[in-house]
């Protein structure tokens, strides 16, 4: 019974680590193709790598809780992943 939870566990945390990423990721992409404006009260409007780069920036830096505990889920989840392939080989 043991063995079936750890790899439905490991799934489990992997998806909690993806889907974050996919969610900034998904504004990133949009940001580099539609452009957004850099800084407040800004009328220029950046695109390309830049944009790219700056919504990740403000998704890092106003959002920097969820990035700590993003950040702890991933060790975690890479810790919990080598300790269940070394137990199996």
């Amino acid at each position: 019974m043991k063995n079936r939870i750890q790899p439905i566990i490991q799934g489990l945390l992997w998806i909690i680590t993806i889907v974050p990423v996919a969610y900034v990721m998904e504004h990133c992409i949009i940001a580099f193709f539609n452009g957004t404006y850099h800084g407040f009260n800004s009328d220029e409007k950046i695109y390309g790598f830049n944009a790219f780069v700056d919504v990740l920036l403000s998704f890092i830096a106003f959002e920097f809780i969820f990035f700590v505990i993003w950040f702890i889920c991933l060790v975690i989840t890479i810790v919990y992943t080598i300790r269940l392939h070394k137990k199996q080989t």
